[in-house]
């Protein structure tokens, strides 16, 4: 029998409270508390999207021998800004990269990428994929025509160069 620890699982400390603490081969205290196959499966999900967001945050390139800190950061707030907008006051990317020191490009960038990851995960303020043909097709519509004729009116008059 294996004493050496292979996961993680949760023991009950009474009142309804909980703990986690190393398993051994084979998971006797599991057995014996009733622990479920189903709540060993849910942590071990839990954990592996913790470690993916983890080497995510502190990815490097270049064989550095450490992350920098204030990119990782960045990083974090990234996934932040893509899987909950709101708490970061549901801000747009322009105004949180002077504050993160970088600009609104890199942000949208490492959060492309990290959707991207996770099968193409976009958030609401994010443009859809179909938005440039949206835009393209109402630049060619009735309002456009409109827009031009008020632009060269605007040139007669003297007001736009």
């Amino acid at each position: 029998m294996s004493t050496a620890p292979n996961g993680y699982g949760w023991a009950d400390c009474g009142g309804g409270e909980r703990r986690l603490e190393a398993t051994v081969t084979p998971d006797m205290a599991g057995e014996i508390d009733g622990d479920t196959e189903q709540q060993q499966t849910d942590f071990t999900v839990a954990a592996e999207l913790l470690h993916e967001i983890l080497a995510f945050c502190f990815a490097y390139r270049g064989g550095k021998p450490q992350p920098k800190l204030h990119v990782a950061f960045r990083r974090f707030v990234c996934i932040t800004w893509l899987t909950r907008p709101e708490l970061l006051g549901d801000k747009p990317l322009m105004d949180l990269g002077p504050e993160l020191g970088c600009t609104r490009a890199n942000l949208s960038k490492l959060i492309r990428d990290f959707g991207d990851s996770l099968g193409g995960l976009r958030n609401r303020l994010q443009k859809t994929e179909g938005a440039p043909n949206l835009l393209h097709g109402a630049a060619q519509g009735p309002l456009a025509e409109s827009g031009k004729k008020e632009t060269a009116r605007l040139r007669r008059d003297g007001r736009l160069p």
